[in-house]
């Protein structure tokens, strides 16, 4: 949805992307964050090469003199307006670079696992884990049209359980798992989430769901590729917990 809504402004202003501020981003992405569980959003241009002159001319901030080529530049976001001094290249950061051009590779969305991050207006450190979400926006509609930015939206994984278990469900231990080595433990009970903490513990096998929500995170990729491509694959699991276990026998 915001998507298109990028897309077509930038079609019908003319405007030549990445060189475009979004008109209407705030009222935009406000619809697209109350039917998700992103708790922001992001348009982030990618610059290349003499493309970051003219940013500067176009944005009015100029990147420090030892910035890398390419820039993702941090632009415009909601709910929160960011306040920029100097653009941020987020590119700076490791695990933005990793799946920036994991989605360049694949030109598809990918999901970064999950971590404490910076979040917010303030920029201070998340008190959950957020994975980021980026979708590679493209020049035009063509296959072989080049990346010239990013959407990304921080997803809160205590909001995305809250929502998948029907209210009548007891509480149910979650564990998030990939193949990166990332393990976090959350509690579901019927509509509310927890964070736990970071780590596993040692559980029964007996009321255990491995494939629990997989699909629905994996929905339209091809794992090969996002293998091939270093993506870090998640497995969700779930374990009921010792009093759904007894409500359960008896």
């Amino acid at each position: 949805m915001l998507l298109n809504a990028l897309l077509a402004d930038a079609a019908i202003t003319n405007a030549s992307l990445p060189f475009f501020k979004f008109p209407d981003f705030q009222d935009s992405a406000k619809q697209v964050l109350e039917r998700t569980s992103a708790l922001s959003i992001r348009w982030n241009p990618l610059l290349k090469g003499d493309e970051m002159g003219m940013w500067e001319e176009f944005s009015g901030l100029s990147f420090p003199m030892e910035s890398l080529d390419p820039v993702v530049s941090a632009w415009q976001q909601a709910p929160h307006e960011i306040n920029l001094a100097q653009p941020i290249d987020l590119l700076s950061d490791h695990v933005y670079h990793k799946i920036a051009f994991e989605a360049i590779s694949l030109r598809h969305p990918v999901l970064s696992p999950p971590s404490i991050m910076p979040f917010g207006p303030d920029m201070s450190n998340s008190s959950e884990p957020l994975s980021l979400l980026i979708v590679p926006v493209f020049a035009d509609r063509s296959e072989t049209a080049e990346v010239v930015g990013f959407l990304d939206a921080a997803l809160s994984w205590t909001e995305i359980f809250a929502h998948a278990l029907p209210e009548t469900i007891g509480e149910l231990d979650v564990e998030y798992t990939d193949n990166c080595r990332t393990e976090y433990t959350f509690l579901v009970e019927g509509s509310n989430a927890t964070f736990v903490g970071e780590g596993l513990e040692e559980r029964s096998y007996e009321y255990r769901n491995v494939n629990f929500m997989r699909s629905l995170i994996l929905e339209g990729t091809n794992e090969t590729k996002l293998l091939e491509a270093g993506a870090c694959i998640p497995t969700i699991t779930s374990f009921g917990t010792p009093d759904l276990r007894g409500d359960y026998r008896t």
